[in-house]
């Protein structure tokens, strides 16, 4: 990354930043009863009795909470297609994989009587999943191998194919088709912090999915076959050094068998979209083909 496109990202990340901000506040102070930025900021800070508090702590924050890690989770999702598929515009839907979701939960409440926030989780990641695999066994036939295109190709066809089982479904009957709608268009009402720190709990593990922070007690959560490793800023303000010269380190699986290789934090951390995923994916690919 170049400094002028590191510059121009930055400066990106600032304006994105500034608006969400700004977002934030406007979903805490506006509403049936508004309030002034102070008042929001005190109920925040202070908290207390006054109408302010109760309003913005208790009914609107976890809205505006479950709306943040809903944003990042859509965020997480695009981010990691467009980055194993090498394809800019790739994205759950394209793919088939919102489909495969979307379908298995309506065969969870038409058939298995699944009506709960738990239930609707489970089966949409299942579909997600299953969707996911049978997009790729398709693209890989041929020649070439699963390609872009032939990614984007039979992950339209399996989408179309998914939709029609979901319409089926849909239009005999009724009151899945009622259900199945809240479900598909979603809503902040009502969601409070019992809601937020089950979403929560989804999107950690998501995250934890792909990368696992520990220190010097907690070495042995980064044992696998291969490991990368970075830390936050220079190694010298870090544990790193105590970590990576300590016993629990030498005896990794990973360092003994030398796969153990340390990365560019600014790129496997801070990196962002489909870019940065495309070059990490090639640094792994990169470093496990010498080995």
């Amino acid at each position: 990354m170049t400094p002028r496109t590191s510059g121009r990202c930055l400066a990106l990340m600032a304006v994105a930043l500034l608006a969400l901000l700004l977002a934030v506040l406007l979903s805490l102070a506006v509403g049936s009863r508004a309030f002034t930025p102070a008042e929001v900021l005190g109920a925040l800070v202070h908290g207390g009795d006054g109408d302010a508090a109760q309003v913005v702590r208790f009914l609107r924050l976890p809205r505006t909470e479950i709306g943040l890690l809903v944003g990042a989770a859509l965020a997480m999702a695009g981010t990691v297609l467009q980055g194993l598929t090498r394809n800019p515009i790739a994205d759950p839907g394209i793919l088939g994989i919102s489909q495969g979701a979307a379908a298995a939960v309506v065969v969870a409440i038409a058939f298995a009587g699944v009506h709960t926030l738990t239930g609707y989780v489970g089966f949409a990641f299942a579909g997600a999943g299953a969707a996911g695999v049978l997009v790729h066994a398709v693209a890989t036939r041929g020649r070439g191998g699963a390609t872009p295109v032939k990614l984007a190709l039979s992950g339209a066809a399996v989408n179309a194919l998914l939709v029609s089982v979901t319409m089926t479904i849909l239009t005999t009957r009724a009151a899945a088709l009622d259900e199945f709608r809240f479900w598909q268009v979603g809503s902040l009402t009502g969601r409070d912090a019992e809601v937020a720190a089950r979403v929560t709990d989804v999107v950690d593990g998501a995250r934890d999915g792909l990368m696992t922070e520990v220190g010097p007690e907690q070495i042995n959560k980064a044992d696998a076959d291969a490991v990368f490793y970075a830390s936050y800023g220079t190694p010298e303000k870090s544990k790193e050094a105590q970590i990576t010269t300590g016993g629990l380190w030498k005896h990794l699986r990973a360092v003994t068998t030398g796969h153990a290789f340390r990365v560019d934090d600014q790129l496997w951390i801070q990196g962002i979209g489909y870019t940065a995923a495309g070059k990490i994916l090639d640094e792994i690919q990169q470093r496990l083909a010498v080995r």
